[in-house]
């Protein structure tokens, strides 16, 4: 009798261990969600990075390192009054000034770049008309632009990096694990 209480009693365990203790991939946990999100090709996709203001200084540091020239001779008003070079194109894709001469300012925007999650802030159940409980979380994130890449000779013309931003995803879980279905980058 002592035995075949013990048995049951393990397998009684054993069970609620696996469907409540180890998770699988039903859990999700802070972590595993800034994965998710960070791989998906919803959250992926760089944006153009902010437009940058540059002083007459940056304008010239910029000449000086040879991301862009003066355009030559302006038949108009309206005219560049500089252009990208084929170093500058590999890091900006536009260049504007926006005064009649180069003394005005100056706004540069950098080629797309990737986004960063760089916290998970918090995990919840999500609407359940979407799915049964559980198979659906909104999740709460701060990202930022990976400007890792970028060399260090461009980080000066970006100016103070902005702060990390908030985000939403809306996660789902499928037979092979959790995907994203939807991410709000407000």
């Amino acid at each position: 009798m002592k035995w075949r209480t013990i048995i049951v009693g393990a397998v009684t365990f054993a069970v609620l261990f696996s469907m409540v203790g180890c998770g699988g991939k039903s859990a999700l946990s802070r972590g595993k969600a800034q994965k998710v999100i960070q791989a998906s090709d919803k959250f992926t996709p760089g944006a153009g990075y902010p437009e940058v203001s540059l002083n007459a200084g940056a304008v010239q540091s910029g000449l000086q390192a040879g991301f862009w020239e003066k355009a030559g001779q302006r038949r108009f008003i309206y005219d560049p009054i500089f252009v990208l070079t084929p170093k500058g194109k590999t890091y900006f894709s536009l260049i504007v000034s926006l005064n009649a001469d180069e003394s005005g300012p100056t706004r540069v925007t950098l080629k797309p770049m990737p986004r960063r999650v760089t916290e998970v802030t918090g995990v919840t159940d999500g609407p359940g008309i979407l799915g049964p409980p559980g198979t659906i979380k909104d999740v709460q994130f701060t990202w930022k632009w990976d400007l890792d890449p970028l060399p260090q000779e461009v980080k000066p013309f970006l100016g103070t990096e902005p702060p990390p931003s908030k985000g939403e995803a809306l996660l789902k879980l499928y037979d092979d694990g959790w995907r994203v279905e939807q991410v709000n980058l407000p």
